[in-house]
């Protein structure tokens, strides 16, 4: 017991408890800061039952210029026609996007039909676009108006359902691109 008696010795022993019980403390006060593990957020997507590989037809028509096209799924590409019926080229860079999105769209807020003014949100008269689409023998129908002031989300709505979604507008852009040519003169002077 000679160590003991060194004051070194005792000195050492004494910091060295003196640290675990401050990292002891101190984890003890981490743990009692922390706020409770909150439950995830439940999935808000809009079209839960499609799958990209599921989607067989689209259709996007600019309501407001009155352009249309009809996509459809053949083996190996996809074949597009203008309202008309006649063949135009598709852009088959832009058909895998516009499939994640439709199957993958999710929202950031649902209003009721009482508190959805439709032509507030550009919406009435089937809004800017439309987009209908095809997957799995279902028929589905989108409806895109105006977006926000900060041009962050998009107003939407799908058919039969009484209520305005928020949605992300550049997901929307790229969806109706395939009929949104206005040029920047257009949609300055445009009016819903």
């Amino acid at each position: 017991m000679t160590f003991l008696r060194n004051r070194a010795t005792r000195l050492m022993i004494v910091v060295f408890i003196g640290v675990l019980l401050f990292a002891f403390s101190l984890n003890t006060i981490r743990q009692r800061s922390r706020p409770p593990t909150s439950t995830p957020e439940p999935v808000t997507y809009l079209f839960p039952a499609v799958l990209t590989t599921t989607i067989t037809r689209m259709e996007v028509t600019n309501v407001r210029f009155n352009k249309h096209v009809t996509l459809v799924k053949a083996p190996g590409e996809w074949l597009g026609t203008d309202k008309d019926g006649k063949s135009v080229p598709v852009n088959l860079t832009v058909i895998p996007p516009m499939l994640h999105i439709l199957a993958s769209l999710r929202y950031t807020q649902i209003m009721d039909s009482s508190q959805a003014d439709l032509a507030k949100f550009g919406l009435t008269d089937g809004g800017w676009f439309t987009v209908k689409f095809e997957a799995a023998g279902k028929s589905y129908t989108l409806y895109v108006g105006d977006s926000n002031p900060s041009r962050t989300l998009s107003y939407v709505q799908v058919a039969q359902e009484g209520q305005v979604f928020l949605v992300d507008y550049n997901q929307v852009g790229q969806l109706v691109s395939v009929v949104d040519v206005r040029d920047p003169q257009e949609l300055a002077t445009a009016t819903p």
